[in-house]
């Protein structure tokens, strides 16, 4: 099967332009998309437009690849590598968060499978093993499920494009994430972390601020003064979700504000950078756990479920869609009360 590849070709008026560049019955073949590109990006209007081109072309260029393909799907499958369909199908992800995500899964797929294997060769033991894989990879069954979530996506998608008859992956069993190994810190921990030196104090103000109002990292790094009015966070629109969500400041969480801030509230590096921060800081308190800027939303939730607030205003300070997705804190909270109950037991 032909290989369809974008190439950008440079007009005589300046402009460029994306071609679709693919060899075909041993002839080659170069087929203008019409899509333009600013030669020098100018601002990020004009970077954004540029991305969304690729993208477009990219899907173009599989668009124009199955449709010369020979006999039945499952042939073409033959011809198409694992690790070629996963790169197509990560491109044509728009949102930067999401491709992120994909990225991530592609890694690990580039990682386990052979650079020669076919789609067609694809067996539901490969996708077994791989999710095995995946489960020893990342150390959490729920960041292993969610990335074999994203393998299952791009499988389907090639299902629907009739390129695969069916997907392997479909009806493999994904294994229960045990909901009582999130981290979060007691209160305790938290008045520790409080009186404990911190050699990035923005850090120690950010961390704080989001163990108080229980923002995720994107949340938090997108947050704005012009977000903050009347002692409250008002969010239109989250990141990860697209929800909105309202959270009324404590006097500690004001505390950590400028008050005469403008622009973003916070200056907050990149997540990999955050989590080995917060190692150092942590381990000067004295505090024996993994802690990552997540681990504030779940101190966030497990602090009010433990103060008797109840679930269902939890579930809206959180932003949660679900009432299922806020359980996990209540049966942190039971599961810590049954050991409480047993220490009795034990004397």
């Amino acid at each position: 099967m032909a290989e369809v590849k974008v190439t950008e070709r440079k007009q005589r008026d300046g402009r460029i332009v994306l071609y679709l560049y693919y060899r075909h019955n041993s002839k080659r073949f170069r087929k203008s998309t019409g899509i333009k590109l600013f030669e020098k990006p100018r601002g990020e209007k004009e970077r954004l437009h540029n991305r969304k081109a690729w993208l477009t072309a990219e899907k173009l260029a599989l668009e124009l690849q199955v449709s010369l393909k020979e006999g039945t799907g499952s042939q073409t499958a033959s011809r198409i590598t694992l690790h070629h369909a996963v790169d197509h199908f990560t491109a044509t992800k728009t949102k930067e968060n999401t491709r992120i995500m994909y990225q991530q899964m592609n890694k690990r797929v580039k990682g386990f499978f052979s650079s020669h294997l076919k789609l067609s060769e694809l067996t539901k033991s490969h996708c077994r093993d791989f999710y095995d894989y995946l489960c020893q990879d990342s150390g959490k069954v729920s960041t292993a499920n969610l990335r074999f979530i994203n393998f299952k996506a791009v499988l389907n998608y090639f299902v629907k494009k009739e390129i695969l008859l069916k997907n392997p992956a479909q009806y493999i069993e994904k294994r229960k994430s045990d909901s009582s190994q999130r981290v979060y810190l007691n209160e305790s921990e938290l008045e520790l972390l409080k009186r404990t030196g911190c050699n990035d104090k923005e850090l120690k103000r950010y961390f704080l601020f989001a163990c108080y109002t229980g923002l995720r990292y994107s949340d938090l790094k997108a947050l704005t003064y012009d977000q903050i009015r009347d002692n409250t966070v008002y969010i239109s629109k989250q990141v990860k979700t697209s929800d909105s969500v309202t959270i009324p400041l404590s006097a500690f969480a004001k505390s950590l504000l400028d008050r005469k801030g403008r622009g973003y509230v916070f200056r907050i590096p990149s997540n990999s950078l955050v989590t080995y921060r917060l190692a150092d800081w942590t381990r000067r308190a004295g505090i024996d756990k993994r802690v990552t800027i997540h681990t504030a939303r779940h101190t966030f939730a497990t602090l009010l479920l433990t103060k008797g607030v109840d679930i269902y205003t939890v579930k809206d300070l959180l932003g949660h869609k679900s009432l299922n997705s806020t359980m996990v804190y209540a049966k942190i909270i039971n599961l810590k009360r049954q050991k409480a109950i047993e220490l009795l037991d034990s004397q």
